[in-house]
C-alpha cells in the first residue's frame, strides 16, 4: 500500500486519475521539484499545471510558464512570482476581468501605479491603477495618523 506521502503514487494519481478534484489534489500534496518540474511542463490539464506551478521553488522554471496559452497557468506564474512589472503586465493585457482586478490589488509600486493610471491604453487599467493608488495613500494617511503622538490632556 502507498503511503499520502508516496511522490511516485501522488505523480501516478495525478497523470492517470479521472476525477480533476482527485489530480488537484496530488498535485498540491506533491513536493518533489523534479515531478512538479515536469507535470508543470507536460500536462494537458491546466488546472493542474497551475497547482503545480504553485508548488515549484525554483522562479526561472516558473518564468517559463508567464506567456502560456492558459490564463489559469498564466496568472499562478504572475501570482506566485509576485513581481509588481508581472502584476502590471498582467492588469493591462489579461483577458479575464477578476484576474486583473486581482493584478491590480497585489500592485504596490507607486511609480508603476502612477504611469498605469497615466498612460496605460486600457480605461479598467487606468481606472484600476488610479483606484489602487488612492487606497494605498488612504493607507499611508492612516498609518501616519496612528503614529502620531496623542495629544496631552490639558489641566
Amino acid at each position: 500500500m502507498h503511503g499520502i506521502d508516496d511522490q511516485v503514487f501522488l505523480n501516478e494519481i495525478m497523470t492517470n486519475d479521472e476525477n480533476e478534484l482527485v489530480r488537484l489534489i496530488a498535485a498540491r500534496k506533491l513536493n518533489n521539484q523534479t515531478i512538479i518540474t515536469e507535470i508543470a511542463r507536460n500536462t494537458k490539464d491546466a488546472s493542474v499545471r497551475q497547482s503545480a506551478i504553485r508548488n515549484l521553488a525554483d522562479k526561472a522554471v516558473i518564468r517559463e510558464f508567464i506567456r502560456d496559452e492558459s490564463v489559469v497557468v498564466r496568472f499562478a506564474v504572475v501570482d506566485t512570482l509576485n513581481e509588481q512589472a508581472l502584476f502590471a503586465d498582467f492588469l493591462k493585457n489579461a483577458e479575464n476581468g477578476d484576474w486583473r482586478r486581482d493584478a491590480a490589488l497585489k500592485l504596490t509600486d507607486q511609480t508603476l501605479l502612477a504611469d498605469l493610471a497615466e498612460n496605460a491604453e486600457d480605461p479598467f487599467a487606468r481606472d484600476s491603477a488610479r483606484d489602487r493608488l488612492k487606497a494605498l495613500n488612504r493607507k499611508e494617511v492612516e498609518e501616519i495618523k496612528r503614529n502620531l503622538p496623542r495629544p496631552r490632556p490639558i489641566r
